[in-house]
C-alpha cells in the first residue's frame, strides 16, 4: 500500500463525502477512530470495501447507517464514521467515478436507527429526511 486513495467517507446524519486518504491503515484507523474491519456488501460487490471500525457498537454509541440485504431487508447497523474503498487482492485503491457515484447514492439518507436493546433486534430504520419507513 502507498499512495493516497480516493474513497468516502460516512459520518452519522450527514451525506457521503469524497475525501483523499494515505494508504495506509493508519491513516484510515485515524479516520475511523480506530482498528477495522472489512466489510462486503451486496449492493457494492467484491471489489468495493466498507472499512468499518471493529466493535464500533462499543466505542461509538451513535448509529450511522443500516445495513440491508438483497430484498432490503436490515440485517445489521453499522456504528460511528466508515469508510468505502476499493478493493484489490492485498490492498485498498481509489473508487473510480462511477463507483463514486453508486456509493453516495447508497448511503446518502442518514437513518434514525431504532434497536430494542433488550435483545438487540432492529425495530425501525426512519430516514432523517422524509422517506419511506422501514420495519425490521
Amino acid at each position: 500500500m502507498n499512495g493516497n486513495v480516493r474513497c468516502i467517507l460516512v459520518r452519522p446524519h450527514t451525506l457521503p463525502e469524497e475525501i483523499t486518504l494515505n494508504n495506509t491503515p493508519s491513516a484510515f484507523e485515524e479516520r475511523i477512530g480506530g482498528s477495522y474491519i472489512i466489510l462486503t456488501i451486496p449492493q457494492l460487490g467484491d471489489s468495493i470495501g466498507l472499512l468499518v471500525r471493529e466493535e464500533g457498537h462499543i466505542f461509538s454509541p451513535e448509529k450511522n447507517r443500516p445495513l440491508f440485504d438483497e430484498n432490503g431487508n436490515v440485517y445489521g447497523c453499522i456504528y460511528g464514521d466508515f469508510c468505502v474503498v476499493g478493493l484489490e487482492k492485498q490492498s485498498f485503491r481509489s473508487l473510480t467515478n462511477k463507483e463514486v457515484i453508486l456509493v453516495q447514492r447508497l448511503y446518502e439518507t442518514p437513518y434514525n436507527i431504532i434497536i430494542d436493546e433488550s435483545n438487540n433486534h432492529f425495530v425501525a430504520c426512519i430516514p432523517e429526511t422524509g422517506g419511506e419507513l422501514k420495519l425490521c
